[in-house]
């Protein structure tokens, strides 16, 4: 099985999809990438994912999809606010959900073409 970050995605939206992940695996695995890079890397994932949100509906449960947006949120990837959660291990945090949410863009295209596919 190949690691996640050279796992091609299924043909979906060049522009949207393909292209922005590919940008931000760029972005994340440099080797001199500050933590401002992994966030912002973290952060064009949660955008490819909000893309997709509309196209998930009613294929996942509104629970699951609420908080992949959530980690973001609360976590400081997207947004500035008080509120928000900054006292944790950032180069920790950003790696595990760099890869949670790349895990889930794969998930959830292949899940909107197997919906796809399957409606008359």
């Amino acid at each position: 099985m190949l690691p996640l970050v050279l796992a091609e995605l299924p043909p979906y939206d060049p522009e949207n999809v393909e292209q922005r992940v590919q940008s931000a695996i760029l972005k994340f695995r440099r080797s001199r990438s500050s933590l401002d890079g992994k966030r912002d890397a973290v952060r064009d994932l949660a955008d490819v994912l909000e893309f997709l949100e509309p196209q998930i509906k009613g294929v996942v449960l509104k629970k699951d999809e609420s908080n992949l947006f959530q980690i973001a949120n609360q976590f400081g990837i997207r947004h500035h606010k008080d509120a928000q959660q900054q006292d944790y291990d950032k180069a920790i945090f950003y790696s595990w959900i760099f890869y949670y949410y790349l895990a889930s863009i794969h998930a959830w295209v292949k899940l909107i073409k197997k919906a796809k596919s399957q409606s008359p």
